[in-house]
């Protein structure tokens, strides 16, 4: 059995100033193979030819990478399942890392260990083994500076520094300050031989595709050290050739990260991070991206299934939405970047293509089934009742670019994954987020009727701050603010202003009936983040706005005291004291 861990880099570098553009060693994009003893990443490792066998998915050459990640330790576990002792220690197979030339790099660290035939690992032996190797001791050497110690799980920041020191020229490095560089969440990859059995437990919550000639492909998450962890498995039938096995690993690895690199530049450029002049070297970088990504990476899905095509067959089963604000990101490309009209429309096919995924919630139901029956221990998953009534949760946020970056997205996310993480939730609909949202973003959004709406964003005395067609600061005013809820009292039950000085805006909206959640001075954007996770703690546990205004405030003042003072709640046009 063989377990990856990807750890994502994205480069952006070439899309922003020339004078940060990182050195050309190496090319990658212009390696020959006898060039290949020459090269070299400082503090990584030499280049070095792929086995046979690579060819076919475009990753010929990669960075041996054991002078950039250094094992203190290795992950193992003992166990006892139904009374069998289980000792399994994972032992290192490789270290490498790998750029495309523009944006995306991967480091990979591959484990494997052996079962004896037929022999059953539980769910809780396999969760115990994850977390155990995402718990490895790992020391990262990063140029200029001393090695750092952290976890495998934890190394994505370092290895993003590391591989922006060996990148650049040192005049251009700002100590501690990754320009243009930026790590990616981590993933697992799992391969395994039919023989080896894994408790159907453990991919209960997947989807997969099966192929004729011996391969399945699945996908899950998992919750390893408080963390949903994205896991691709394969499952390998002893007869087919490890020449194909390898192509499925590479192929599918290849496909996560240029899947999370897109999503990546997607947000970029939708927050005005990248913003090329048209017709620049920037911007013929980053089209020259999409062009890659849309002709070679992210192929459409043909109609009938090619025997290798293992990239289209994970493209059905990725099931990751960007979050994006699609109105300003298509505005940015098309006004701004003055994109070229064919990789616009491609972009554009590609954001309604994932929302259509989503829409048909891939995660109850088995996606696709090239055989007459289920694939070997990948049970099917039973579809959900879809008929059952959901509260909306609608995430409306601004952040223009006059006022101080906020960390939006961060907390967007700890709220879907409170969510995801809550006994109770069914009985939430997280709806598509709006980001950069202007006063029409407004009015449209609460149409949907959201039972929860929450604004993350900037606020001052006067009031909260949205943002105009220029994404510059707009000042809603109270009056308005208070005219727009009026319509959706009926349908209202919470609102929460996670934004500095919006109790004002909080005590003048309750009078219309419902809770509102507003701060009284400034906060921390982290702090206001740890709010958001304990508020909705409580909410997907299925506890009252109360309670979970409560389960908030115990976070705030276990870990954010200073900021313990701030949250306000209202209702009625009066400030209740829970």
């Amino acid at each position: 059995m063989l377990i990856v861990i990807q750890i994502p880099i994205f480069d952006i570098r070439k899309f922003l100033d020339k004078k940060m553009e990182p050195i050309n060693q190496p090319n990658w994009k212009f390696i020959e193979d006898s060039d290949v003893m020459s090269k070299f990443i400082r503090s990584v490792g030499p280049i070095d030819i792929r086995k046979t066998g690579s060819k076919s998915v475009s990753e010929n050459y990669y960075s041996k990478a054991k002078r950039g990640i250094r094992f203190l330790q290795l992950p193992a576990i003992k166990a006892s399942d139904d009374g069998n002792e289980i000792n399994i220690t994972l032992r290192p197979q490789f270290r490498r890392f790998f750029f495309d030339g523009t944006v995306c790099g991967k480091y990979e660290i591959g484990f494997s260990f052996e079962l004896k035939k037929n022999q059953l690992i539980t769910s809780q032996s396999f969760n115990e083994l994850f977390t155990s190797l995402s718990e490895c001791r790992v020391k990262i050497p990063i140029p200029y500076k001393i090695k750092v110690e952290t976890t495998l799980l934890d190394c994505g920041r370092y290895l993003a520094e590391q591989y922006l020191y060996a990148t650049s020229h040192r005049k251009n490095i700002i100590q501690d300050h990754l320009q243009g560089v930026y790590p990616g969440f981590p993933c697992i990859y799992l391969e395994k031989l039919d023989s080896e059995i894994i408790d159907g437990n453990f991919i209960k919550d997947s989807v997969f595709v099966k192929q004729p000639k011996g391969v399945s492909i699945g996908l899950t998450k998992l919750k390893i050290n408080n963390k949903l962890i994205k896991v691709w498995y394969s499952d390998i039938d002893p007869g087919m050739k490890t020449i194909i096995a390898r192509e499925v690993r590479i192929a599918i690895l290849r496909l996560n990260v240029f899947r999370e690199a897109l999503h990546f530049v997607f947000k970029k450029i939708e927050e005005n991070k990248i913003l090329p002049n048209p017709r620049s070297n920037e911007s013929e970088e980053l089209q020259s991206f999409f062009k890659d990504c849309f002709g070679q990476y992210l192929r459409k899905v043909p109609e009938k299934l090619a025997d290798s095509d293992y990239e289209t067959m994970a493209l059905q089963i990725e099931d990751k939405l960007a979050v994006v604000n699609r109105n300003q990101l298509e505005y940015n490309l098309r006004k701004v970047i003055d994109i070229r009209g064919n990789y616009f429309n491609s972009i554009k096919e590609y954001l309604e293509k994932l929302q259509s995924s989503k829409k048909e919630n891939l995660n109850e139901k088995e996606i696709v089934d090239n055989t007459t029956s289920g694939g070997p221990n990948i049970p099917k998953v039973p579809t959900g009742d879809t008929n059952q009534s959901k509260q909306k949760i609608l995430f409306l946020a601004a952040d223009p670019n006059d006022q101080d970056s906020l960390q939006i997205t961060r907390e967007y996310r700890a709220i879907d994954e409170q969510l995801q993480k809550g006994q109770k939730r069914d009985l939430f609909e997280l709806l598509p987020p709006k980001l950069a949202v202007t006063v029409e973003d407004l009015i449209q959004s609460m149409n949907r009727k959201p039972e929860i709406v929450h604004f993350a964003g900037h606020g001052d005395q006067e009031g909260i701050l949205l943002s105009d067609q220029d994404n510059h600061s707009f000042l809603m005013p109270d009056t308005a603010l208070k005219r727009l809820f009026r319509q959706h009292k009926d349908t209202t039950r919470l609102v929460v202003l996670s934004a500095c000085y919006s109790a004002d805006q909080a005590e003048t909206i309750s009078s219309l009936g419902f809770y509102v959640i507003g701060m009284n001075s400034a906060i921390r954007d982290v702090a206001a983040t740890g709010f958001a996770t304990g508020l909705y703690i409580g909410l997907a546990a299925g506890k009252t706005v109360e309670l979970s205004f409560d389960d908030a405030m115990i976070l705030l003042e276990a870990k954010f005291p200073n900021d313990a003072a701030k949250p306000e709640i209202w209702k009625g046009g009066v400030k209740m004291e829970l």
